[in-house]
């Protein structure tokens, strides 16, 4: 199975059916928080359709076309991660996140997103990568922040999340520019 080790605490693997069960739970056991920001997390929200959006996720994952990692810390899934909108003649893409309420604040996040970067420039080949967050989630915003991406702007009503449009707002990060940041 594919995982990305990021260092002895913390992974990235791929979603497994047992691994989407947990991923269920933890999810609805931290629906308000998450349900804040992300339009996936939907009233009524069934472990079937979890596991239908992990099966997804592995089809998508054999075209290329997309990439849903959870964030494994100690053994625990915390969170998800990958990238998404993957334009491999462009180029570019774009990395999401999400993070359960009590793994917040320790930075775990930001190491994961980090590594995929690295990926995503070394083994991928891509030229840019977006992180796309609402104005209002200030610690999502910390993340692309925090690894030197450059704010691009907002987005005005970019997404729909429940029952209103949201803005977004948009960072970018260049190959070019991250040489730079990581000192290579």
């Amino acid at each position: 199975m594919f995982s990305l080790k990021i260092d002895d605490e913390l992974e990235l693997a791929l979603p497994t059916e047992k691994s989407a069960r947990r991923a269920y739970e933890i999810i609805t056991e931290n629906y308000d928080h998450l349900r804040e920001w992300m339009p996936w997390v939907t009233e009524g929200l069934t472990a079937d359709e979890i596991r239908e959006f992990y099966r997804r996720t592995f089809m998508r994952f054999d075209d290329g076309d997309e990439v849903g990692m959870q964030l494994v810390y100690r053994g625990e899934i915390v969170g998800g991660t990958g990238f998404v909108n993957i334009d491999r003649k462009a180029r570019k893409l774009e990395i999401g996140y999400w993070l359960i309420e009590s793994a917040t604040g320790r930075g775990l996040m930001t190491r994961a997103v980090e590594r995929l970067i690295d990926f995503a420039f070394d083994e991928m080949e891509m030229n840019r990568i977006v992180i796309r967050c609402a104005p209002g989630n200030l610690k999502s915003r910390a993340i692309p922040e925090r690894l030197g991406f450059t704010r691009e702007g907002t987005a005005r009503e970019a997404s729909w999340l429940h029952d209103r449009w949201v803005d977004l707002v948009v960072y970018s990060m260049l190959l070019k520019d991250w040489r730079v940041e990581s000192g290579e």
